[in-house]
């Protein structure tokens, strides 16, 4: 019994030392209307998944608001990866009924926190450009690289530059992403078309996976790569629409 008691308040005062440098993160946020940017981003998150658009409207006009401020707090969303003492506290909150309120959701999602990064992004728009080079990195390195490559797609053409360049990284599973991020751009994606059919030949296995993309790209280029030497005589015989 005395153990389990040694156990339990120790236990309630790593709780309360992770609340207390959680309450000096949250006073370091930026705010805007009395809320703290985790705020606006989990109003973001919630009215999202609820389709609760005044909610959204709301959420995107207070992050544009705080603009380019944002952008650090973001980028460590993405970064996001929550500690095992956290996931052994959560566990310990949901064993002795602690409230709800008591652990953030974070703490035992991590993926949470990364898709309030993604959305934040996302409401920011063409402001949170100057965040390209440190998502490209993002993109190349670490377990981040989906969400980068996420929010990469939504600068369109601004971000077809570094695209082409994380086609070129060492992770097979950055690849992937980066192929279905061009496709996501669409026509602005173009530029990068020349590197996609590099890609096929160094890879086989994208073969499909880049034809599919190629389809939103450039339709002409997708043409070609899917019927070669044939493609010409196909449109004399109106057995394709160029």
């Amino acid at each position: 019994m005395k153990l389990r008691t040694k156990i339990l308040g120790a236990s309630i005062v790593a709780l309360l030392c992770i609340f207390v440098i959680w309450l000096s993160l949250c006073s370091s946020e930026r705010r805007y209307q009395g809320k703290t940017l985790r705020q606006w981003t989990t109003q973001l998150q919630v009215s999202t998944v609820e389709m609760d658009m005044k909610s959204r409207s709301e959420a995107v006009a207070a992050l544009r608001s705080i603009g380019t401020n944002a952008i650090p707090y973001l980028l460590a969303d993405l970064r996001y990866e929550t500690s095992g003492l956290k996931m052994r506290a959560a566990q310990l909150s949901a064993n002795f009924h602690f409230p709800d309120w008591a652990i953030p959701n974070n703490w035992e999602n991590q993926n949470y926190i990364k898709e309030q990064g993604v959305l934040g992004f996302r409401a920011l728009g063409e402001l949170a450009a100057p965040a390209i080079p440190a998502l490209a990195v993002l993109l190349t390195n670490g377990e981040n690289h989906i969400q980068a490559a996420v929010v990469l797609a939504g600068f369109k053409d601004k971000a077809v530059p570094v695209l082409i360049m994380a086609l070129k990284s060492p992770s097979k599973q950055s690849r992937h992403d980066v192929l279905f991020a061009l496709g996501q751009i669409g026509v602005a994606a173009r530029p990068a078309v020349p590197d996609l059919l590099n890609l096929s030949q160094q890879e086989p296995e994208l073969r499909q996976i880049i034809g599919q993309q190629l389809q939103l790209i450039d339709r002409q280029a997708y043409l070609e790569f899917e019927f070669g030497a044939a493609l010409p005589e196909m449109i004399r015989t109106k057995s394709i629409e160029p």
